[in-house]
């Protein structure tokens, strides 16, 4: 597996056991080749357009778009443009309760 050199910049967030928060920053034509995790993942663009590559199917990533996977998806991602996108690694349980939050209750 090829090092993710080409990261123009990485930022870990949060890093504890069963979650890692990673922001990264890519520049435009830049790429992450394939690899996987350990960990369920959610993923979010916070600026920018790119191709984020999931089991060889291509999602776009823009601002507003969520992408998920569970433990060893093989995913790419590639920036069409300057590319800014949080990725959350989580170790769910199998059998986790419910979330809830004090803000579920407010309305929109």
């Amino acid at each position: 597996m090829n090092k993710l050199s080409i990261v123009k910049k990485k930022k870990v967030v949060i890093d504890r056991p069963g979650l890692k928060v990673v922001q990264f920053y890519l520049s435009k034509g830049d790429r992450i080749p394939e690899h996987h995790t350990n960990a369920d993942v959610l993923v979010t663009t916070v600026k920018g357009k790119g191709i984020f590559t999931i089991d060889s199917t291509h999602h776009d990533m823009s601002p507003g778009i969520f992408l998920e996977m569970t433990p060893y998806t093989p995913h790419a991602i590639e920036a069409l443009e300057e590319l800014e996108f949080v990725v959350v690694h989580m170790q769910l349980k199998e059998k986790a309760s419910t979330v809830s939050c004090g803000a579920d209750n407010v309305s929109s």
